[in-house]
C-alpha cells in the first residue's frame, strides 16, 4: 500500500499525533528495549485505569460506579492488540461525562484526544451517543 508506506505519519491507526503517544515513543528511545517495552505497557494500563476512574463518576458511584468502572474500560472491544483502540476507548468515559453534566470543556477534551488517538471506527458510534445524551440528560 504506497499510502501506508510511503507516509507512516498520516496512517490514524498509528497514534502518530497523540501526544501521551509521542511522549512515550521519545522517553522510550533512550531506554533499552525492554525497558522502552515496558513503558508502553505502563502506558497502556495508565489509560484503562484512568477509563476505570472517570467511569466510575460516569456511573454515579458507589456499586453502580464501581460496575461501570469494571465493565466500560475491560470490554473485549477495548482489550484488542492495538494501542488507539485502547486510547479511544479510555478517552470515551469522559466524552460521556461531559455529555452527562453538560460541560462543553469536558465534552470537547473527550472528541478531541480521541481523534488523536487515531481509532475512528469508535468515534462514529459515540458522538452521536453523546449529543444525544446531552440532549436527555
Amino acid at each position: 500500500d504506497p499510502y501506508f508506506y510511503n507516509d507512516f505519519v498520516s496512517h490514524p491507526i498509528n497514534c502518530s499525533y497523540y501526544p501521551f503517544h509521542s511522549l512515550v515513543s521519545y522517553l522510550g528511545s533512550f531506554l533499552p528495549i525492554d525497558g522502552a517495552y515496558i513503558l508502553y505497557q505502563f502506558h497502556t494500563l495508565l489509560h484503562y485505569l484512568f477509563a476505570s476512574y472517570i467511569s466510575y463518576y460516569l456511573f454515579g458511584g458507589g456499586y453502580m460506579g464501581f460496575f461501570g468502572g469494571i465493565t466500560l474500560p475491560y470490554v473485549g472491544y477495548a482489550m484488542k492488540n492495538n494501542a488507539s483502540i485502547a486510547y479511544t476507548v479510555s478517552w470515551t468515559p469522559l466524552l460521556l461525562l461531559g455529555a452527562k453534566l453538560h460541560e462543553p470543556v469536558l465534552l470537547s477534551l473527550g472528541i478531541g484526544m480521541s481523534l488523536l488517538a487515531g481509532y475512528w471506527p469508535l468515534l462514529i458510534y459515540t458522538i452521536p451517543f453523546s449529543c444525544l445524551y446531552w440532549l436527555w440528560a
